[in-house]
């Protein structure tokens, strides 16, 4: 009964602590104007082989060796029945075709940029990849999700209250520790279960 109280308390002091300002700027940026052609993909992401359901706080964008040609906008579909996200990208050239273009991909969880392996096109003006409907999947090779300690690849209020659980030495669900140190100070503390609630709250 204690140890329910002091889960509660801790949780609602979670809520209750300062948070942050809200969504952050686009992690990278591109000058839309500074191009003549342009080409759309639709695209989603998975980590291991596994759909990730939630894009929030995910960017996708396009590279032509290191110069940013494109940032993704987040955005929803109707898709049997349920809301679905894809990642709408709107790619650059000035060239009508034939410039090689990679992917990145950065998570704000983890405040980290991934780099899509072994996956590059070959650009062409007005080309569409992907549908809003089936969209192109990227797959990212990612040991774990920095915030996501429950291991279903989301950030959820379910990840902070599991935290509060190993805090409290009270938890039965198996807990991604290494995910779990939300702000990379490298041990586990309330101040990591508050740093999932901003999270939640700011994307």
């Amino acid at each position: 009964m204690v140890k329910t109280i002091n889960r509660i308390a801790i949780i609602v002091l979670c809520l209750l602590l300062p948070l942050g300002a809200g969504a952050q700027d686009t992690h990278w940026t591109c000058d839309a104007y500074a191009y003549q052609y342009d080409m759309t993909a639709y695209l989603a992401l998975s980590i291991n082989g596994e759909p990730l359901a939630d894009l929030r706080g995910s960017e996708i964008a396009a590279f032509c060796g290191d110069e940013c040609r494109g940032v993704s906008e987040i955005m929803t579909v109707e898709k049997d029945g349920k809301t679905a996200q894809y990642a709408y990208l709107r790619i650059r050239s000035n060239q009508p075709e034939g410039e090689n273009i990679t992917f990145k991909v950065f998570l704000s969880a983890m405040n980290e940029e991934f780099e899509v392996k072994d996956v590059s096109i070959s650009f062409q003006a007005q080309q569409v990849l992907g549908l809003p409907s089936n969209p192109t999947v990227f797959d990212l090779d990612i040991e774990f999700m920095r915030g996501d300690t429950n291991g279903d690849w989301r950030i959820s209020i379910a990840d902070a209250v599991a935290v509060v659980d190993y805090i409290l030495s009270d938890s039965t669900t198996p807990l991604v520790v290494p995910a779990a140190d939300m702000n990379g100070d490298g041990r586990i503390s309330i101040a990591d279960a508050v740093a999932i609630v901003d999270y939640i709250l700011t994307h």
